[in-house]
């Protein structure tokens, strides 16, 4: 179930309503978050079956995502709402990447952390989860993927 403060507190989230108030004011930006919050939990509400590792992924990224851009999309255009949503996730994900960027610059962590790694996403990012995943580069210093 999501509710209107987590997108209020999600990282990322906070700089898109911002943008939304200033664009469309408060009011409006309340009724478009209210609507997404319930076309969310619809959605959640219709795909309560999916495998776990799967709700995962749709209930907290995948679904919110969605709702909130589908609103948008009622009162801004489809480009200007993948615009706030891409930048949304750039920042929501910032402090991950530097973390991980921290992480991978010592060389004696880095060739354990890419083991790690490697287990780690292959796991969140496979069949099970719903996506197919392809390894494109693997070694010491690079890990690329291919998620759909």
């Amino acid at each position: 179930m999501v509710t209107k403060r987590y997108y209020e507190k999600l990282g990322g989230f906070s700089y898109l309503l911002s943008e939304l108030r200033k664009k469309l004011g408060r009011g409006q930006t309340d009724v478009l978050l209210n609507d997404a919050v319930s076309l969310c939990n619809e959605l959640c509400g219709k795909y309560k079956d999916l495998p776990k590792k799967e709700k995962i992924h749709t209930e907290r990224m995948i679904f919110p995502r969605a709702a909130i851009y589908l609103r948008m999309i009622q009162y801004i255009s489809r480009e200007e709402a993948i615009g706030l949503i891409e930048e949304s996730v750039r920042i929501g994900v910032e402090p991950d990447r530097k973390r991980l960027n921290a992480v991978t610059k010592l060389p004696f962590i880095r060739p354990l952390f890419f083991k790690i790694f490697h287990k780690m996403i292959g796991t969140m990012f496979n069949g099970d989860a719903g996506f197919k995943f392809k390894e494109i580069e693997s070694d010491s210093r690079h890990y690329r993927v291919d998620v759909l």
